[in-house]
């Protein structure tokens, strides 16, 4: 795992910061990663939106509402798939 975090001395930049490291082979990592279900859900909400806000800005409400119509749902701070 890593993250960015921003480095403000004579010159602004970033730098990565390596977190714990993971633990299995790249195909078993991104196996359980695809196992989840909260992350094929997040990722078609995900491009569900970009796809939505490619020609132009929307208004958050309207998005929420089109969402809605077409099954995503705005749930604990992330879209998901409606059940």
């Amino acid at each position: 795992m890593f993250g960015l975090e921003e480095k403000v001395a004579a010159a602004i930049g970033e730098r990565v910061h390596w977190g714990e490291p993971l633990q299995g082979t790249a195909r078993d990592l991104l196996a359980d990663a695809e196992a989840d279900p909260e992350v094929g859900e997040r990722r078609d909400a995900a491009d569900w939106l970009r796809e939505l806000l490619v020609a132009e800005p929307v208004a958050a409400k309207e998005v929420q509402r089109l969402a809605e119509q077409d099954g995503f749902a705005w749930r604990n701070g992330a879209w998901s798939t409606c059940a």
